[in-house]
């Protein structure tokens, strides 16, 4: 989505197409890194306050990237807002590794690289289509409002799934590892009492 906007980057903030392609290059760099620490704070800490952590930091990037007004901050927030959103790809591996069964696991992770790769494809042409008419700052608003409604609802419905925390979904959570829906969660076995939760063996 970024691509498109880089030659009216370059005229707005008066460098060259080649300064600014350095962005594409500092993200990268930190796309590779970001990943070891948020994995291990996800290995302690649990995954739902670890994807609330880096979506919270992607969205104060794109915020930030929409009203920069120099190279210098181009750069070092692009490399914060690559540390913000390349993690969720290895956070949403541990989640499916959590929540499913061996035999099932490889067909849930097809679906999961599906939905990586799509953004890949239309992400181009929404910025292309953002920049033109809008402006290239209308790119990362756009990744600003997109975040924030996302951070919403993950707080709202993801269930801590770290097995040390929540084991196989039966332990009780609390504090930050506890997700509002789990009230409807209770509602919901209390209505239903023959519904019954994975074992540990069948994990």
């Amino acid at each position: 989505i970024y691509y498109p906007s880089l030659s009216k980057i370059a005229t707005d903030l008066s460098v060259s197409v080649e300064l600014v392609n350095l962005t594409i290059t500092s993200y990268m760099v930190f796309q590779g890194l970001a990943p070891t620490v948020w994995g291990a704070l996800a290995d302690v800490k649990g995954r739902r306050i670890t994807f609330i952590c880096t979506f919270l930091v992607f969205f104060a990037a794109c915020v930030t990237l929409a009203n920069t007004r120099d190279y210098g901050t181009l750069v070092g927030v692009r490399c914060l807002q690559s540390a913000g959103s390349a993690s969720s790809i290895a956070l949403g591996a541990g989640v499916i590794g959590d929540v499913t069964t061996r035999s099932e696991r490889g067909g849930y992770m097809g679906i999961f690289q599906a939905g990586l790769l799509v953004p890949v494809a239309v992400g181009p042409i929404i910025g292309g289509g953002l920049a033109e008419s809008l402006g290239w700052r209308s790119v990362f608003w756009f990744l600003a409002i997109y975040s924030g409604i996302f951070l919403v609802f993950l707080a709202l419905t993801l269930p801590e799934t770290l097995r040390s925390i929540a084991g196989n979904g039966s332990f009780p959570v609390q504090g930050i590892w506890k997700f509002p829906l789990v009230i409807y969660q209770r509602r919901y076995l209390k209505r239903n009492p023959s519904a019954s939760i994975q074992t540990e063996s069948e994990i």
